[in-house]
């Protein structure tokens, strides 16, 4: 169920190029930055410690905490993470930097990130998969909702979750499987209201059989021009990138690449997900 739901996720949304970071010291910084904060905060405050030369672990390591809060305001509680940055930055170095988390053992590399100010589970397994290409899962919030609501794990709880998913799955897809789970969490599989009758993942989910009609208002196959059936455009009827309502026509996501060459002439911007055109 984890590989299939990942198989799906990959194939609807792509690829998330996660973590965006330009050296694996800066998704230290970053893991710590984005805790209780969106990542649009941490992109402001990521961008103004590179104007002072401070994505650097040695940088930060060096420079007291109330010279960096001003600097990382707009990720909030900005004083206390100014101190955690620090004892981060410190603990890192201290252990060989990235490199050296990397060389540990997994048990040892988290047990040792787990032991430092400011770091919690989510932070340590970020770190430890973005930063030093560990194969463990950041189960964080958004992960949680998605595996839950779809039914692909059991566990409820942060370590619960993660121990279930990094049992199940290839190590090296774990990174990517959490990005794509942020992806539909954060647009789709909301905490409220999530919209179910267009997620790309909707026949896997349990939630949606239960709350919702597996697909959405509109002409099945049978009901469409040959230009849009089934294979015309590569795609399988079941995650087709398939068919988009705009007003009383659809179109076949599969040709607008770009947003050109749709079936309805080319109008509009292709979307972020496919939705499922047959039941």
């Amino acid at each position: 169920m984890l590989l299939a739901l990942y198989e799906a996720l990959l194939a609807a949304l792509g690829p998330q190029g996660w973590w965006p970071a330009e050296t694996a010291e800066e998704v230290v910084i970053g893991a710590v930055l984005t805790q209780a904060v969106s990542w649009r905060n941490v992109e402001r405050a990521i961008a103004t410690l590179r104007e002072a030369g401070l994505l650097d672990l040695a940088a930060l390591a060096a420079r007291p905490p109330e010279a960096v809060a001003p600097l990382i305001r707009p990720t909030g509680y900005f004083n206390a993470k100014a101190r955690k940055l620090r004892a981060v930055a410190e603990a890192v170095l201290a252990l060989g930097g990235p490199a050296g988390l990397a060389a540990m053992p997994l048990g040892e590399a988290r047990a040792r990130l787990l032991g430092v100010h400011g770091v919690g589970p989510e932070t340590a397994d970020a770190i430890l998969n973005y930063a030093a290409d560990h194969a463990t899962f950041v189960a964080d919030a958004y992960a949680r909702r998605v595996l839950g609501r779809t039914g692909a794990v059991a566990a409820t709880t942060y370590e619960g979750v993660r121990a279930e998913v990094v049992g199940a799955m290839p190590g090296e897809v774990l990174g990517e499987f959490h990005a794509l789970l942020v992806a539909l969490g954060k647009d789709i599989c909301r905490p409220r209201a999530p919209r179910c009758a267009v997620c790309p993942v909707n026949a896997l989910c349990s939630y949606a059989a239960q709350h919702e009609p597996l697909s959405p208002r509109g002409p099945h196959h049978a009901d469409l021009p040959p230009s849009l059936a089934p294979g015309a455009h590569g795609h399988s009827g079941l995650l087709c990138w398939g068919m988009l309502a705009r007003g009383d026509r659809w179109r076949c996501l599969a040709q607008t690449g770009s947003g050109r060459g749709a079936a309805d002439g080319g109008a509009g911007r292709r979307p972020s997900w496919p939705i499922r055109c047959c039941p």
